[in-house]
């Protein structure tokens, strides 16, 4: 557990996304009875999404830790919060991938 957290801390306090890795490339998926039917468990998000809501009460500041629970709101399908948590880093400076930007429009289909 000490390690997931201290992994989750770092990528909080990266900043602003940097790389153009997604997060995605670390998402559980599993194939469902059907080919064409991707299944992904998010029950681990919840855990991330405490993590870095509770990063965000100590430095509210921090563009990058609204940006990387943004991500964590898409996965879980919660676009509305994840709109939110856009919002706020790019109002705090941070750059959002245009790549993110786009999977969220379309899946949210806003903006």
């Amino acid at each position: 557990m000490r390690i997931f957290l201290v992994a989750l801390l770092c990528l909080t306090f990266a900043g602003c996304a940097t790389t153009k890795q997604e997060a995605s490339t670390t998402t559980p998926v599993s194939k469902s009875s059907r080919a064409d039917v991707e299944v992904i468990d998010t029950s681990w998000l919840d855990k991330v999404i405490t993590v870095f809501t509770n990063e965000l009460k100590a430095r509210p500041d921090q563009g990058g830790i609204y940006y990387n629970r943004a991500i964590a709101y898409y996965y879980k399908r919660e676009f509305d919060k994840s709109w939110n948590d856009v919002h706020k880093a790019q109002a705090l400076g941070c750059k959002i991938e245009s790549r993110f930007l786009e999977k969220l429009k379309t899946a949210s289909e806003k903006e």
